[in-house]
């Protein structure tokens, strides 16, 4: 049984942070998500600086449900990070990748902050505007919405198609 194997994978290499990210996504697969979770956090717990754990951590809690712990893990993520490369480097690598994972999730609210945060930084982005505008959208706000898609038209400027905001 898969049970045994993952028993024995640990008892052999019980500090090895790769084991618990198989193990975990394996579990989520299983839909034995809470136990997954767990294999999760034991990796970040083993390696706290590792990126790579705070990412599974934190796409297992977007999947479940739990935004706070998830917002809460992105951030110590990017404290992390932070340490050796400045707050603007590491908000451009991860903040496109966190934004789409936690729209996906629904956790617009944060995903907006996130979006606004990457459009300060490259405020005529039109991925970032199209992908903003998408979730105002989503979530009622036609009049936001309809502001970014003419921003993106502005921006188009005749020189061929822009992102579809919608």
């Amino acid at each position: 049984s898969s049970d045994v194997c993952s028993s024995d994978l640990i008892r052999l290499s019980p500090t090895r942070q790769h084991i618990y990210f198989g193990l975990g996504q394996a579990k989520i697969n299983a839909n034995r998500i809470q136990e997954g979770i767990r294999d999760f956090e034991y990796a970040v717990e083993l390696y706290p600086k590792n990126i790579d754990s705070h990412w599974n951590l934190l796409t297992a809690y977007i999947i479940t449900g739990q935004d706070n712990k998830a917002e809460r893990e992105y951030e110590n993520m990017i404290d992390i990070s932070t340490k050796g490369a400045g707050v603007l480097q590491a908000e451009k690598k991860y903040h496109p990748r966190a934004a789409q994972l936690f729209a996906k999730g629904r956790d617009y609210p944060y995903a907006i902050k996130l979006y606004q945060e990457l459009l300060e930084l490259e405020p005529n982005n039109p991925v970032y505007l199209s992908q903003l505008a998408t979730i105002y959208k989503e979530t009622g706000n036609y009049d936001k919405a309809g502001q970014i898609t003419s921003q993106l038209k502005v921006l188009d400027n005749g020189a061929g198609e822009v992102a579809p905001a919608c």
